[in-house]
């Protein structure tokens, strides 16, 4: 036999209630996301600039504070893209001139591989700049075997990347006549290719001609700011990746940027992004 049961009803929680809101529980929720992809940010932004900011100072080491030089001045090309303050820039090549300050020896060791990602093998160029090349070759081996892949024979990959120089110059002034000007001053002083979009002016030259070309091309700017010179390679053929392909990539390219050693890493695939 049904009984009815008599329900009583339950109070209203108070103002100062322990239990919080799910409202509440979400915003909370949202707000640790952001603050943990915040500090993610902020420790690969301040990697970089760790990395970068040795690059200047070994480069500056090897020149002697030579600005001209074409090493030094792509590292500091490279500091200002990576928007390193312009006075850690000059503290780091300060400290390449003080012998004192920089006192290891540092060289440039190239890594070639190949990467299994998704459906496409994808040929990967990675710079390092170490005083211990065993202890780095060692890193980058086990990160190539962990993300399915092989380190080969460095100079195995020249038939599909070439070095190259690459200038990016800014119209910031909205001159009417920059994309021409800087089309002739190029060409004229043997850069291979110019395109212009955006405002940004995009040379590219051989690595022997960069210096010179640069020379050519710096009194088109109103800023320094305005101007990068930096060598990088490129693959002459690239391969297309699904989006599992991407996925892979894009984690091995972080691992090793997590490596204090690695540099740069260049890849085939068509997602230049990554």
């Amino acid at each position: 036999m049904l009984r009815n049961i008599a329900c009583k009803a339950l109070p209203p929680f108070a103002a100062n209630n322990l239990l919080p809101s799910v409202h509440n529980i979400h915003i909370r929720g949202f707000a640790r996301v952001l603050t943990s992809k915040k500090g993610e940010k902020d420790a690969k932004r301040a990697n970089a600039h760790a990395k970068v900011s040795r690059e200047v100072s070994q480069a500056s080491k090897a020149c002697g504070g030579g600005i001209s030089n074409l090493r030094l001045s792509t590292a500091i090309a490279k500091a200002r893209q990576l928007e390193l303050p312009k006075n850690k820039i000059m503290a780091a090549i300060e400290r390449g001139t003080n012998s004192g300050k920089v006192d290891v020896d540092m060289e440039v060791v190239r890594y070639d591989g190949v990467l299994k990602v998704g459906q496409s093998v994808v040929q990967c160029v990675v710079m390092t700049l170490t005083e211990n090349r065993n202890r780095t070759g060692a890193v980058v081996r086990a990160t190539f075997k962990k993300c399915n892949g092989e380190l080969q024979k460095t100079g195995s990959l020249d038939y599909l990347f070439e070095e190259v120089g690459l200038i990016t110059m800014k119209n910031s002034e909205n001159d009417e006549d920059f994309e021409d000007n800087v089309m002739e001053a190029a060409l004229e002083s043997g850069a291979e290719d110019v395109t212009y979009e955006d405002n940004i002016c995009t040379i590219k030259t051989s690595v022997a001609v960069l210096s010179s070309v640069s020379s050519s091309l710096k009194p088109l700017i109103s800023s320094e700011e305005d101007f990068a010179a930096v060598t990088k390679w490129i693959a002459n053929q690239t391969v297309e990746v699904d989006e599992e392909g991407a996925d892979a990539l894009s984690n091995f390219v972080d691992r090793l940027d997590e490596n204090e050693d690695v540099t740069d890493v260049y890849h085939s695939a068509e997602n230049h992004n990554i």
